[in-house]
């Protein structure tokens, strides 16, 4: 399984325990148990403090992917420019 996909599973299970630590706050609210509604509260926020690093992490490894893509974008165009310029060999042989 590839680095990234661990990575979603992981936010995935954050959402889902943050998701959890809230039903558990309400549920434990309706039973009157201030334990459960303090469990469920750090619960939430334990799922939300991953899914934030997480967020995070994904957000970066975007930004390195679209400058990547960017610079062999305008490497492509740079290579494209000298073939296709007037002084190229290529549209000098073209014309013969």
């Amino acid at each position: 399984m590839s680095r990234e996909a661990v990575q979603a599973a992981v936010a995935t299970a954050g959402s889902n325990v943050t998701y959890g630590g809230a039903g558990a706050s309400v549920a434990s609210w309706l039973l009157s148990s201030e334990f459960g509604v303090l469990a469920g509260l750090l619960l939430g926020l334990a799922g939300f403090l991953v899914n934030l690093y997480f967020k995070r992490q994904e957000n970066q490894r975007q930004q390195v992917r679209a400058r990547r893509e960017e610079k062999e974008h305008q490497a492509r165009m740079r290579k494209l420019e000298r073939v296709t310029s007037p002084g190229s060999l290529d549209s000098r042989e073209a014309d013969e």
